[in-house]
């Protein structure tokens, strides 16, 4: 019933797409592509003083970034498909569907730049929730 058990249950849905690695809460530098996660999930502080389960609202963000913003959405096709409709899958939780609640359309990335082209990235971002209970 840990949170982190419940953080790993979303990182086991992403798929493995080959030369983009995919990482939590940090991004990648250099060349490429890449897809950073960032999680909102469940906290103490968040239970019932009577001690009842909750389902608590959380969310997934999803940074993608590419060279390119064809290949920006590229990568939002490949989650986007992975993504939607599944459940974590974790112990001590119950779990609803991921739902992709916002997206953000390819801009120019202001903090990265390809080192052998000194062009920016291109960086997009896709949204979803779902809702945890803790079940013991």
């Amino acid at each position: 019933m840990s949170v982190r058990a419940l953080g790993d249950a979303v990182m086991a849905l992403f798929p493995d797409v080959p030369g983009v690695p995919t990482t939590e809460g940090r991004a990648e530098t250099g060349t490429g592509a890449w897809i950073v996660v960032d999680q909102r999930l469940p906290h103490v502080s968040g239970r019932s003083e009577a001690g009842t389960a909750l389902p608590h609202r959380c969310t997934v963000r999803v940074r993608l970034v590419h060279q390119d913003p064809d290949g920006c959405r590229a990568l939002a096709d490949i989650i986007g498909a992975a993504l939607e409709g599944e459940r974590p899958v974790a112990a001590g939780w119950q779990t609803s569907p991921l739902r992709q609640f916002n997206e953000r359309e390819p801009t120019p990335d202001d903090d990265g730049t390809d080192a052998t082209t000194d062009q920016r990235f291109m960086i997009a971002f896709l949204e979803y929730a779902f809702t945890a209970t803790r079940t013991s």
